[in-house]
């Protein structure tokens, strides 16, 4: 045994109470204002986190209910092909810039024109930038309605502006150009 042991062993032999020495190393009894406040400061921490998580849930319903968006017609579907003659896509003007990190970019600005009789509710445009091969080889899809627009009438046209980032580098792009990508009418 080490003299430390045998120090406590020997005090213990000449009936020195232990408990007399866990006293020392006890914590004081705290106040009861302490306590109450200790008590206060875990419950606001509850109820602030239970305020955290009741908003994330309230994000993500809303974010999760836009069913203009998840219910839009595509190609192959009889609503989109029977429609999609009546939204012309004209005006398209290309630009290609770079980003403050020197990513590039292009920019498609163009004219969605609805020539048909029905009301347009849902609308996304694809842009792509087309290889020299015919090969995509970079995509974006924006949905202007109804992020940007409201709906749009018979008749009636809307500027569209689709940004598709990042780009390969210009000189291997042989077109970049927008099409239509799903629709939803009234």
């Amino acid at each position: 045994m080490n003299s430390a042991g045998e120090d406590w062993a020997s005090r213990l032999a000449e009936g020195e109470s232990m408990q007399d020495k866990d006293t020392i190393f006890q914590k004081q009894p705290e106040e009861t204002g302490d306590r109450d406040r200790s008590r206060l400061i875990m419950a606001l921490s509850g109820v602030a986190a239970l305020l955290v998580i009741g908003a994330i849930v309230v994000v993500s319903s809303r974010s999760a209910r836009r069913p203009s968006e998840l219910q839009m017609f595509r190609a192959g579907s009889a609503e989109f092909d029977t429609y999609a003659p009546s939204i012309t896509i004209t005006d398209i003007d290309k630009a290609t810039s770079s980003t403050l990190i020197g990513r590039k970019l292009g920019i498609l600005k163009a004219v969605v024109t609805n020539t048909g009789n029905r009301t347009v509710s849902g609308l996304q445009i694809q842009g792509l930038a087309v290889g020299f091969g015919g090969e995509t080889l970079s995509q974006r899809i924006n949905t202007p309605i109804p992020r940007v627009h409201g709906p749009l009438q018979p008749g009636q046209s809307m500027q569209v502006t689709v940004q598709i980032d990042p780009i390969p580098d210009p000189g291997e792009i042989m077109d970049m150009t927008l099409q239509l990508y799903a629709l939803k009418l009234q």
